[in-house]
């Protein structure tokens, strides 16, 4: 695994967040820890997107190598998934 933290059992460490995140561990849906995103926020007509991310070490990476990103989403309104090399969204 190359996510640091991918289980959420720290909440402060591995993970860049907006304001809007808990990490709980009482969802009869999940085992363990999982993330509990809140909705964007509207102030005053602007928008605050809720988020979290993690870099990864590029030297981490093995060349001609596939990488794949996986979870389980228990709702959603507009979730959006960015995976991102040098500024520039993968596909």
């Amino acid at each position: 695994n190359l996510l640091y933290n991918g289980d959420f059992e720290d909440a402060s460490n591995g993970w860049k967040t907006s304001n809007t995140i808990e990490i709980r561990e009482d969802s009869p849906i999940f085992k363990g820890h999982y993330l509990h995103m809140f909705g964007a926020r509207d102030i005053d007509g602007t928008l605050f997107p809720t988020y979290i991310y993690q870099k990864i070490d590029e030297s981490k990476l093995k060349p001609y190598t596939r990488y794949r990103v996986r979870g389980f989403v228990g709702s959603s309104k507009d979730l959006k998934l960015v995976v991102t090399r040098y500024g520039k969204e993968i596909d």
